[in-house]
């Protein structure tokens, strides 16, 4: 939007109200934010206060009482669980969940937390 064309900038889509964490090295959150992307790429990101009137969404979404995250590449696999195939054929799955994949998880995360000191909360 320039100062001669007032008009806000259609993009592919708006999510507002929400609570944004950009994934910043800063680690800032933004309360009330607004989120605009047009074409795959992001095109703004701040306070909604800010950035009212400047765009146009194609698709809004509200997220208010939600977390916009914004650059979050979700790496989420089942590595582990795809070695432990076959063992313990003999438990159910709600079983082989508690007394294998679960022990094997609280295990992980601990060591990842005593190796990242800084994460830690007590």
């Amino acid at each position: 939007m320039t100062a001669e064309d007032s008009s806000p900038a259609e993009v592919d889509l708006l999510i507002e109200n929400g609570v944004i964490v950009p994934m910043g090295e800063d680690r800032t959150v933004i309360y009330d934010g607004l989120l605009a992307v047009d074409k795959g790429t992001i095109a703004a990101v701040g306070p909604r206060d800010e950035l009212a009137g400047r765009y146009a969404g194609k698709t809004t979404i509200d997220a208010r009482h939600k977390a916009v995250l914004p650059g979050l590449i979700d790496t989420h696999h089942h590595f582990l669980q795809n070695y432990l195939k076959g063992s313990r054929d003999d438990l159910t799955f709600v079983d082989w969940i508690a007394q294998v994949s679960s022990p094997l998880i609280r295990m992980a995360v601990r060591d990842y937390l005593e190796g990242n000191h800084e994460l830690q909360t007590n």
